[in-house]
């Protein structure tokens, strides 16, 4: 393999722990993950794989945790529902300039929107193409009743903390999210 950077031979790849994952995520960590590393210029080549699979494990993390969606998990969890932000906006029945601002951090996302954001983000199958306007995928899923009883039980107590990173282990080429959300989702 060849680094992209120098075209120097890469060495053979080492399984690494806390590799940063850059999907939009502050803090977006990988562990088990095989790294390519050039002995010329230090450029490290990253092996992802499954990455539907991860960005969904991502995005279920995301919806359970505790305390308010920051600006960026707001755009990570759009984003991974493959909305626009005007698709977002209309889904949402507020402007596409609410949408830029809660995705800026200019205002805060209201209660009742992040609560919907969170049911679907993990239960919606992310669209690949735009269908026509209207039209209803066949695959649309009842929200599963788990992510919202947790989110209910656990937002009274919620603690926000925006330095705690969200590890995404690679096991057995499965990615597992956090302990918390293992049983319910991955």
């Amino acid at each position: 393999m060849k680094c992209t950077s120098c075209g120097a031979e890469m060495l053979p790849p080492t399984r690494k722990d806390g590799v940063p994952y850059p999907c939009g995520l502050r803090d977006a960590l990988l562990n088990g993950v095989l790294v390519h590393e050039c002995p010329e210029c230090g450029e490290e080549e990253v092996d992802v794989p499954r990455p539907l699979e991860l960005h969904r494990c991502l995005a279920q993390a995301v919806a359970i945790k505790p305390g308010r969606l920051a600006p960026e998990e707001i755009r990570f969890l759009r984003k991974h529902l493959g909305w626009s932000g005007v698709d977002f906006a209309r889904r949402f029945r507020v402007t596409a300039q609410t949408v830029s601002r809660w995705e800026q951090g200019k205002i805060g996302m209201n209660m009742q929107a992040e609560l919907l954001l969170r049911m679907l983000a993990p239960t919606l199958p992310p669209i690949s193409a735009y269908p026509d306007e209207g039209a209803v995928p066949d695959d649309h899923q009842v929200p599963r009743m788990e992510i919202v009883q947790r989110l209910l039980d656990d937002w009274s107590e919620a603690v926000d903390d925006p330095d705690t990173p969200i590890a995404m282990d690679l096991r057995g080429g499965t990615w597992v999210g956090p302990d918390a959300i293992r049983e319910v989702c991955c």
